[in-house]
């Protein structure tokens, strides 16, 4: 492993790595899941969801927080997911720099609206969205013009 990984990472690798073999051995997803819901909701959890999802088939059910087992692979290769850390699935993000000097990446900011809105899909009324795409349009409008 390299050198200049950050400690925590290297022990959510471990951990994560202890967790499948786990899964493996007893078929209970309890400890993985615990070692998944440990790691923030950043773009560290997602490379460990892909990381897992890649070297085990598991799938994360977001809403459920845990995994379904129906496209589980039967074995683990230890060896090879040991080799190739969870870190190596982060996203790249590609950001463009603003006229203003700030960050931002429109892509990357559309992708995760769409996933909070799915993600809240029931605590948003037709109205919410009904202004929100006004407010869209509006802006839109004002852009065109100037």
């Amino acid at each position: 492993m390299k050198t200049n990984i950050p400690k925590d990472d290297i022990e959510v690798h471990k951990n994560a790595l202890k967790s499948i073999e786990h899964y493996y051995k007893y078929s209970d997803q309890r400890v993985i899941v615990r070692a998944v819901l440990s790691v923030p909701k950043t773009n560290r959890r997602e490379a460990l969801l892909k990381w897992i999802n890649e070297y085990t088939g598991l799938q994360w059910k977001r809403d459920l927080e845990k995994f379904s087992t129906e496209k589980a692979l039967k074995e683990f290769d230890y060896e090879t997911a040991d080799k190739n850390p969870f870190w190596n699935f982060k996203i790249k993000r590609n950001q463009k720099k603003h006229v203003s000097g700030n960050f931002f990446d429109s892509s990357s900011f559309f992708d995760n609206l769409i996933f909070e809105i799915e993600k809240n899909i029931t605590k948003i009324s037709a109205s919410d969205i009904d202004l929100f795409e006004a407010k869209i349009r509006k802006i839109i409008a004002e852009n065109k013009k100037a």
